[in-house]
């Protein structure tokens, strides 16, 4: 697993004092993960799913989330697997998930 990080800020300098300066900030990362990994943590969140639909539907535990769609059991342990698979190849990576809460802009923020 390799990763790479690079980044350029260019801009003009502010014509006043009561001007803000004209920046742009380009960053690039890129981390390698390998391919078996992703499919491994895809088959133990599909697993995890299936385990929970192979049971009673009384345990899918579904609830209704802000937008009126559902959230069961099974989306929430399908994603705690993939979360918990991707944090441990990229731990200086903040995963953003529809099941998980947004974290703050400074959190997700990539520092290496």
């Amino acid at each position: 697993m390799g990763a790479g990080f690079s980044q350029g800020i260019s801009g003009q300098a502010p014509s006043s004092a009561n001007e803000r300066p004209d920046l742009t900030l380009e960053m690039q990362v890129s981390v390698s993960i390998e391919v078996e990994d992703i499919i491994n943590a895809a088959k133990a969140a599909g697993d995890a799913i299936m385990e929970i639909y192979e049971g009673e539907s009384s345990k899918w535990e579904v609830q209704m989330k802000g937008d009126n769609s559902p959230l069961t059991k099974a989306d929430k342990m399908a994603n705690q697997v993939i979360v918990e698979a991707l944090s441990r190849r990229t731990p200086h990576i903040p995963i953003i998930s529809e099941e998980n809460p947004l974290l703050p802009h400074e959190a997700r923020q990539v520092d290496e």
